[in-house]
């Protein structure tokens, strides 16, 4: 057991991040994996956060550099941003719901009955039902220089930008009616107080859950970066490229800065269901999570192995889960 958890914590800290810092440097970013693999070395310590922190500055300066321009013919954006009582909720899981794991069918299901919306489910069969990308970044997510994350990334903006609506993910669990009201936002996403995180959003807003009405400048603008990018790359400078695209919107566009910065603080439990599901289940406190508390939705992950049981024979609360 000893042995196991001493290889887990080499693999996470070690020889996985010593993989991601040999292909920045082979991607000519040599500051950039330095400073990622020593992030991962002392991961939980307030010198993780400082790294982070340059890590962060690092990115934004490089993208700044390279793909300002396109936000230059934004500046005196004026499309008008209209609520649609009709406008779509967008799930994606490639490959279908059918081959989904069970969490995943919970959570699509439960998003299926929160709203009087469509709901789209996004599959690699369908995609063309909806959206044209470039041809360069199909041929270059077919041939793998674009990882399915970034790709769901790219169909995310350029699906909201056409259409508007939300993107939900698909480990989105929605225990009640989503409010109607989160629909009349021109940007509107699951943002909670800011906290020294790490994080490139700093909980600003989450890409799990993001939404705006048909031709926001948000979503626009961070479509057209996708765009750019991919059109001069084979490599993503980081797995969270969408949050830094964000920022780069948020730092340099002020009409968007202001749609961002007029989202209320939200869901301030979103983690939580998440955080007790391997707990023993409380009735009273489920109920009071879920029903009564001011968390309209939850992050689930389908990664995790939850058991049904404590050690001690009691009910968990993802046993109880699975009874809705």
């Amino acid at each position: 057991m000893i042995k196991l958890r001493i290889a887990t914590i080499l693999k996470n800290r070690v020889t996985s991040p010593l993989k991601v810092m040999f292909q920045d440097i082979k991607n000519g970013q040599f500051k950039i994996g330095i400073t990622r693999f020593l992030v991962s070395v002392f991961r939980g310590t307030k010198i993780s956060y400082f790294l982070s922190q340059k890590i962060h500055n690092m990115i934004i300066k490089k993208l700044e550099k390279e793909f300002l321009y396109v936000l230059d013919k934004y500046s005196d954006y004026s499309v008008k941003c209209e609520y649609d009582a009709k406008s779509p909720i967008w799930v994606c899981w490639m490959q279908g719901y059918d081959n989904a794991p069970i969490i995943v069918k919970k959570c699509i299901d439960s998003i299926r009955i929160s709203t009087n919306h469509p709901v789209h489910i996004i599959t690699k069969d369908n995609i063309d039902t909806f959206i044209q990308l470039p041809d360069y970044i199909t041929k270059k997510y077919n041939n793998k220089s674009i990882m399915d994350a970034h790709f769901a990334d790219v169909l995310r903006v350029a699906l909201l930008s056409k259409y508007g609506g939300f993107w939900i993910d698909a480990t989105i669990f929605i225990p009640e009616k989503l409010p109607e009201e989160i629909f009349q936002y021109q940007f509107y996403t699951c943002k909670r107080i800011p906290k020294q995180s790490g994080c490139i959003s700093d909980y600003m807003w989450t890409t799990f859950f993001n939404g705006c009405q048909k031709n926001c400048i948000v979503q626009t603008v961070v479509r057209d970066l996708f765009f750019e990018y991919w059109k001069k790359k084979d490599y993503s400078i980081d797995y969270l490229l969408l949050d830094y695209f964000m920022m780069l919107v948020y730092r340099n566009l002020p009409k968007a800065k202001q749609l961002i910065d007029n989202v209320p603080y939200n869901n301030p439990c979103i983690e939580e269901l998440q955080n007790r599901m391997s707990m023993t289940f409380n009735k009273n406190d489920y109920d009071q999570l879920l029903y009564n508390s001011d968390t309209y939705l939850f992050k689930l992950s389908w990664r995790m192995n939850f058991e049904k049981e404590t050690d001690d024979g009691n009910t968990t609360y993802f046993a109880q889960f699975l009874e809705l």
